[in-house]
């Protein structure tokens, strides 16, 4: 078996004419989910920010604040003042 066959068997189906590049930047898991598979509404995208502010990564910029001289509250409002920032700029 040559390699070409090992490899065309290894494709995955695609759009026929579209040059590596293109193929690399479009495929199911990258492009938007239809409109009838989205089932999220606004509380689970509000649920899942929440969520995701509670990692090691918020632990670790929280600690350099008090480090640097901050109380515990001001880090914490710092770091949800940052969370908004950031969230509002998605939009």
């Amino acid at each position: 078996m040559g390699a070409k066959t090992v490899l065309k068997k290894l494709e995955t189906e695609h759009p026929e004419g579209l040059t590596t590049s293109e193929l690399m930047l479009q495929n199911d898991d990258l492009l938007p989910v239809p409109e009838k598979f989205r089932l999220w509404k606004h509380w689970n995208f509000i649920m899942f920010w929440v969520a995701d502010g509670f990692n090691i990564n918020t632990l670790m910029i929280a600690s350099s604040m008090i480090t640097a001289g901050l109380n515990w509250w001001q880090a914490w409002i710092a770091v949800w003042i940052g969370y908004g920032v950031a969230q509002s700029s998605w939009f």
